[in-house]
């Protein structure tokens, strides 16, 4: 698809937007191969690919459930001096859910809390589909709880962390948050409802 026009990059960053769209593309059809395979392309060209190209890369490899690949990108990328920003975590994050390795997921997430970059709600939920995954409902049960809390380091749960949370509720307490999550994520609903 891609192998064939390697060339036209050569030129830098003009064409990173170009670039880009492929690695999507390639990352929405599950070929990681060949999305690795651009990146490193443009690094033998002495091309500097941006966090944007990387994170596409990784986010193909996320897609492919390709958690060892996604690891490695990061930790090369913080070797040639790019710093993981919370979109390349939340790839990682969720890539490593996908196998059930739910733990690298959770140290990921502890490292993004201690070090940065701030996680999002997005973030968030990756890893608690990794530990649902992992059918660690006390992990989820606790996770949520802490998104719940009112000025909690973490962003606020949203309706999408309550539906990955669900099985949660088989952990004893967690009905009655689920339930109190979604009459206030309705809530919230309705009042853009009516405010709009």
């Amino acid at each position: 698809m891609c192998r064939g026009s390697f060339n036209r990059w050569r030129y830098g960053p003009l064409f990173f937007p170009e670039v880009n769209a492929q690695i999507g593309q390639l990352g929405r059809d599950q070929l990681w191969q060949e999305a690795v395979a651009l990146l490193e392309e443009l690094e033998r060209q002495q091309t500097e690919p941006d966090n944007i190209l990387r994170n596409a890369v990784t986010s193909a490899c996320d897609k492919a459930s390709r958690w060892m690949q996604a690891l490695q990108l990061m930790q090369s990328g913080g070797l040639a001096g790019y710093s993981a920003d919370a979109f390349a975590f939340t790839c990682c994050i969720s890539a490593c859910g996908k196998p059930s390795r739910w733990t690298d997921s959770l140290q990921l997430f502890a490292r993004m809390r201690n070090c940065g970059p701030a996680p999002s709600v997005v973030t968030c939920n990756a890893a608690l589909g990794a530990v649902g995954k992992g059918r660690r409902w006390d992990l989820s049960f606790k996770l949520l709880r802490k998104m719940c809390q009112p000025r909690s380091a973490l962003p606020s749960a949203n309706a999408v962390t309550f539906n990955t949370a669900h099985p949660a509720g088989h952990h004893r307490g967690a009905g009655s948050l689920l339930a109190l999550g979604r009459v206030a994520v309705r809530a919230t609903a309705d009042g853009r409802s009516a405010a709009g």
